[in-house]
């Protein structure tokens, strides 16, 4: 039987698995700055990855008698992000308890949240689906994205103070 194009294109680019083992889910983020560092766990190395492992190990007990993907969700507790700004991360993520592999599917990004009498509020929240693991975005350019609604904001603000009304000339008698 002769392999039409489509069958020969197939199986060339196969669909890449979209589970990654732990180790490399740690290193990827470490790789898109969401480090100690850069987040403001200065005083806590190892944080991250520690905050992955036991997230791991928790779906893990959670899958024992399942054989197909759970989703949960892992948050970062609110950081130091800059002097003046702090950020919460919330990665949503399916384990795979098949293969003991992990996927992550999106980010939640909280800039400035607070608790006011039992109700969260914050500055500005960001959600990032992700199609791959692999497009996870870098923390920084998150944290640009959270903040550019200040200089629009900004940028109304002067231009509204520096464009003078405009009068109409009128004959007074």
């Amino acid at each position: 039987m002769p392999v039409t194009e489509q069958q020969n294109t197939t199986r060339a680019n196969p669909i890449p698995n979209p589970y990654y083992p732990l180790e490399e889910i740690i290193e990827l983020c470490h790789k898109r700055n969401y480090t100690e560092e850069v987040l403001g766990f200065r005083e806590q190395p190892g944080f991250i990855a520690e905050r992955f492992r036991k997230a791991h190990a928790v779906m893990l007990l959670r899958s024992s008698n399942t054989r197909s993907p759970k989703n949960f969700t892992m948050s970062f507790p609110t950081a130091s992000y800059t002097e003046n700004d702090r950020i919460q991360f919330k990665f949503n993520m399916d384990y795979n308890p098949v293969n003991d592999t992990l996927r992550l599917r999106g980010i939640t990004a909280l800039l400035n949240p607070t608790d006011l009498a039992g109700k969260r509020q914050w500055e500005n929240q960001k959600i990032f689906l992700l199609t791959d693991t692999r497009r996870l975005p870098d923390s920084r350019e998150i944290y640009n994205i959270l903040t550019e609604h200040r200089f629009q904001q900004a940028r109304e603000l002067y231009n509204s103070i520096t464009t003078a009304p405009i009068t109409r000339n009128t004959l007074h008698v």
